[in-house]
Formats: structure tokens, C-alpha cells, sequence
């Protein structure tokens, strides 16, 4: 055999072990072509009052959109407001619209007590006067509608405050606020 034949039968068994290799470990799910999406983690910022990027988040395309906007939310808590608790309770459909209603919660739960908790807190900390109103509002209702994203996603949300309305004076969302209606303007830009 010639050694051009033997270059050929080197490559053919190279091509099969790589071929071999990449069908293991995609049956082990070691190995995947996932595809990902991007989507933005944003913050209001109470100087100049302007919509700021904090992060970019890369998510499975694969996982349903309640999966997502939890992930969203978690990423936006850590990021933005120290961990408080974010869930996404549930996605409805009202009026043809996709809303999803969010809760905003305390470390403390029931036994919360704005007054005696010296840590990160909604009420009397991030809900708290004109500015830190604004910028939680911006923060949540820009990071959770994702307005400039392109794929499926939410039409509006719905925001609670330890499963009510909220009822401050300072913190500008409330119930079904539309990803439609979202506009830089209406903030004051």
C-alpha cells in the first residue's frame, strides 16, 4: 500500500472517531446546540434620570417563557435589588393579551416590619421617595417587558406587592401595565 492509501485510511478513521465521539456525547447531553437568547437587565438612574443597560443575561431558547421571565426576574433582584424576592406567579391571558403578574416580596415574609428591618427592603427602601420610585419602576417594568427584544415574550405585567396592589406613592406600576405602551418617553425622556 502506498502511502497516499494509507493518508486516506488515517483520515477515514479520524473522521469516524470525531463522527463517534460527537454522537456519544450528544446522547449525553454533554454536548448540545442550544440556541440561546439574549436579554437585558435595566436600571434607572436616578441622577440624570436615563434608562441604563446593568447586564446582558444569555438564556436557553429552549425553555418555555414563564421559565424565562423567572430567570429575567432573578437576574434583575440580584443584580439591581440585593436579592429580594421576585417570583413570576403566573401568565394569563386577558383580552388577548399575555400578562404575567409578578410579586415583589420581602426577606422577612409575613412577619415584616418596614420600621425594624435594616436590610434591603421594597417598603421604605427601594419603593421610598420620588427618585428610588422611579428607578425601581423603571428597573422592573423595562427589565421584565424586555422592549426591544424580537422573539415571544409578554405583552404586560401585573405587579404586586406581597400579593396586593401596591399602595405607594412613589413605585409607578401597577396592575397590566402593556410592553406596547412602553415608551422611553413616558418616563420623561
Amino acid at each position: 500500500m502506498n502511502s497516499r492509501g494509507k493518508r486516506t485510511i488515517v483520515i477515514s478513521i479520524l473522521v469516524a472517531v470525531i463522527v463517534i465521539v460527537a454522537v456519544v456525547l450528544a446522547l449525553n447531553n454533554q454536548f448540545s446546540f442550544q440556541r440561546t437568547e439574549t436579554l437585558f437587565i435595566y436600571n434607572g438612574d436616578g441622577i440624570d434620570y436615563t434608562l441604563d443597560t446593568l447586564s446582558q443575561i444569555h438564556i436557553s431558547g429552549d425553555l418555555n417563557l414563564h421559565e424565562k421571565l423567572q430567570i429575567v426576574a432573578d437576574s434583575l433582584s440580584e443584580r439591581a435589588f440585593k436579592g429580594l424576592p421576585i417570583d413570576v406567579l403566573s401568565i394569563d391571558t386577558l383580552d388577548d393579551k399575555t400578562i404575567a403578574t409578578v410579586n415583589l416580596d420581602e426577606f422577612e415574609g409575613e412577619n415584616f416590619n418596614a420600621m425594624k428591618f435594616r436590610g434591603p427592603k421594597w417598603l421604605g427602601g427601594y419603593f421610598e421617595g420620588s427618585t428610588g420610585g422611579w428607578c425601581t419602576s423603571i428597573a422592573v417594568s423595562f427589565t421584565l417587558l424586555q422592549p426591544d427584544y424580537q422573539g415571544d415574550w409578554i405583552d404586560g405585567i401585573n405587579v404586586l406587592y406581597r400579593n396586593k396592589q401596591p399602595n405607594t406613592d412613589h413605585f409607578g406600576i401597577g396592575d397590566n401595565s402593556l410592553r406596547e405602551n412602553l415608551k422611553y418617553e413616558q418616563w420623561g425622556w
